[in-house]
């Protein structure tokens, strides 16, 4: 294994796992959860020095979402990867956490998983619903 993907620990057989298991970027009631700079600078990480090593990665989501601006650094990685990207949602993946689950190569929820992404309106008949 190359000297510098040992910083990245979750590395097991060829596939390297990033858990997305808090909301994105700082919300006032929850404090600082994920910074959607330094998963897309793994993503890069592994990429640029893994590209011999890795054949894929997984990123496991249980998150409410959170920052828009985080959600699509991680978006951006994740679609701009050489190594293909699989998404599973392990439990939810609500809101930004549900369009990261989407930019997945192969996408898979558990049995117990949900996913929502939000309201939408159709502004041709305004009307509501949601994704």
């Amino acid at each position: 294994m190359n000297k510098d993907l040992l910083k990245l620990s979750n590395i097991s057989n060829g596939v390297a796992t990033i858990l997305l298991y808090k909301h994105f970027g700082e919300m006032e009631d929850m404090g600082m959860g994920i910074n959607g700079a330094w998963i897309a600078e793994d993503i890069q990480y592994i990429n640029e020095y893994g590209m011999d090593q890795i054949q894929k990665i997984n990123v496991r989501i249980n998150s409410v979402g959170g920052s828009v601006a985080e959600g699509y650094s991680i978006c951006a990685a994740i679609l701009n990867s050489k190594i293909p990207v699989d998404t599973y949602i392990d439990g939810m993946a609500y809101s930004m956490a549900g369009v990261v689950a989407m930019c997945g190569r192969k996408k898979y929820m558990s049995a117990f998983g949900s996913a929502e992404t939000g309201e939408y309106r159709d502004w041709e008949t305004d009307r509501k619903g949601v994704v």
